[in-house]
């Protein structure tokens, strides 16, 4: 397959999304609505092996449902509806597994019920044939309720198990065109309960890549690093005292919802060996930490201790996505082993986080006290032709704001993370270590919007603004400016989803290009098919890989 060729495939992808906007569709008139459903009362039912939570409507709604893992709550958010002045705004339950019930109007047509559960609860959301009631069952693992009364085993014996085996294929379209990834995956989770305030989770991850075996392309170094690995993954206790939750163990401290790339999601390091395609579940290293949360009515405060600081995973030199090395045309580099943060005390990164919900604006301020997950390149000029690296690792303080707001049927957000003492590379051989230490301010303000009631949006602006700046700093610029549109519909009831995701700078065209489409082919197996395009110049973020053009499929049974 040829490069230029390209165009013919992006267009097919862009195609799926035309039935979205056919004229059979609403009228831009119907895109802002008036509340039509109240909802008339909320209760809790508590049974011998569950709590039933009833949500009555005066019609059938416009819901979306989101749980909330690390509070141990599900959000069931309604469109078009109002809250009649019969339902409380907060209900008591604390019956082993349901805490309380809370009910608000997050906006104009906006309503929202909120179930927070014990840790480990298991629930799901049912609707009458009439869609006038939602009940939200909420329940533990199975074997904790069928046990006898008698029986001697204690409730923690219960398991729980569940996992997925994924397959993914990627081929480079551009020239020299090969396979790039033949990577075959099996993650395996047990989750259960202990005691009525104690849960856990345990997971691990295997995966393969035959691409090694199969082809000789990579040297050894990248065969070495990426053929197999196996990792634990998430695997803590979840411990709930009334307003306090603590979390003990390896896990995900997620604080940004930026769409394609990170901002404020700051806490975990990354792992960037195929840059930033795969999912970001994918890319996020677990961390052994202790976050505690207390929460109360609108108020969320967190605290983090990481005891044992984890760095990003980088593509090295020769694999498909290698990190760029600062060194000027024609200079051999010499790269000795990085030297990674130590743990203990000395070693620990600290993170707190306040957030508070008021007038429908979601609001949080955060700093993390942390090390630089990207090592800083330390150099010695050896000669002309020959620059010595050793790579280390610097602390690093970062504080952020983030926002969001519904406004009618749109949600506006914002990520805002400053970062204070960055080492920059140079490449200016007179330039002692080739580092220079600048404060730097990442942001970027969105949208999310659904038009039609069938196409998912998201508009985001991003900037990079380096305080100080040098122009000697390797491949960056003072203000960096860039934005990207994201679009998703389904059909078949959602057993086929095109996805579009566009990334490009605004000064010059540097731009990363994802079209796909998801496949439910069965309850359990999905699958999908997908590009990845690069554009730009070979000192651009996404230029540097514009020899990377790849497209894949994936294949994955959940069980």
């Amino acid at each position: 397959m040829m490069r230029w060729l390209r165009p013919g495939l992006i267009l097919f992808f862009i195609a799926l999304f035309m039935p979205a906007h056919a004229s059979g569709g609403p009228s831009a008139s119907n895109l802002k609505r008036t509340a039509t459903v109240e909802i008339t009362g909320v209760e809790a039912l508590t049974g011998e092996s569950g709590t039933s939570v009833e949500i009555r409507l005066s019609g059938r709604p416009d819901y979306s449902i989101r749980s909330q893992i690390s509070i141990s709550a599900i959000h069931i958010e309604f469109k078009n509806a109002a809250l009649s002045p019969k339902v409380p705004k907060r209900t008591e339950v604390s019956d082993g597994r349901v805490v309380d019930i809370s009910a608000s109007e997050t906006g104009k047509g906006r309503a929202k019920i909120t179930v927070r559960t014990y840790p480990g609860m298991n629930y799901k959301v049912l609707s009458d044939g009439a869609g006038s009631v939602i009940t939200i069952d909420v329940e533990p693992p199975p074997a904790l309720y069928k046990s006898e009364p008698s029986s001697p085993k204690a409730p923690g014996y219960s398991i729980d198990l569940r996992g997925f085996i994924k397959h993914e294929t990627a081929y480079r379209i551009a020239e020299p065109q090969d396979f790039t990834k033949i990577r075959n995956t099996f993650y395996l989770a047990s989750t259960g309960t202990l005691s009525e305030h104690v849960s856990y989770k345990a997971s691990a991850r295997a995966l393969y890549d035959a691409v090694f075996d199969l082809t000789d392309n990579y040297p050894q170094a990248v065969e070495d690093d990426q053929e197999s690995e196996a990792d634990l993954r998430e695997t803590y206790l979840d411990i709930s005292a009334g307003d306090w939750d603590l979390r003990l163990g390896k896990q995900n401290i997620v604080w940004g919802e930026a769409v394609g790339l990170f901002f404020a999601d700051v806490v975990n390091a990354k792992d960037l060996r195929e840059f930033v395609l795969p999912d970001f579940d994918f890319i996020r290293i677990p961390q052994w930490a202790a976050d505690m949360e207390y929460t109360k009515e609108a108020f969320h405060l967190e605290l983090v201790w990481i005891p044992v600081p984890e760095v990003n995973k980088i593509g090295v030199a020769g694999s498909e996505f290698p990190m760029a090395v600062p060194v000027p045309s024609g200079v051999t580099p010499v790269i000795s082993g990085t030297a990674e943060p130590g743990s203990g005390l000395e070693g620990s990164e600290l993170g707190a986080r306040a957030s508070y919900l008021v007038n429908g604006w979601d609001l949080s301020l955060f700093h993390l006290y942390t090390w630089d997950k990207f090592p800083a390149m330390n150099r010695a000029v050896f000669s002309p032709t020959v620059y010595l690296f050793s790579p280390d690792h610097k602390r690093l303080n970062i504080s952020g704001l983030t926002f969001s707001k519904e406004v009618n049927d749109a949600v506006l957000k914002g990520e805002f993370v400053y970062f204070y003492g960055k080492h920059f590379s140079v490449t200016d051989a007179a330039d002692d270590d080739g580092l220079l230490k600048k404060d730097y301010l990442d942001y970027l303000v969105g949208v999310d919007y659904t038009f039609f009631d069938k196409l998912d949006f998201n508009f985001q602006f991003m900037q990079r603004i380096i305080f100080g700046f040098d122009d000697r700093i390797f491949r960056e610029e003072r203000v960096r400016s860039s934005v990207s549109v994201w679009f998703k519909t389904g059909f078949r009831e959602n057993r086929i989803e095109p996805e579009l995701l566009v990334i490009t700078g605004i000064d010059e065209l540097d731009m990363l290009l994802r079209p796909s489409v998801s496949f439910r082919v069965l309850g359990n197996l999905q699958a999908k098919l997908g590009l990845d395009i690069f554009e730009g110049p070979i000192d651009g973020i996404f230029g540097q890989y514009r020899d990377r053009d790849r497209v894949y499929a994936e294949a994955r049974y959940d069980f």
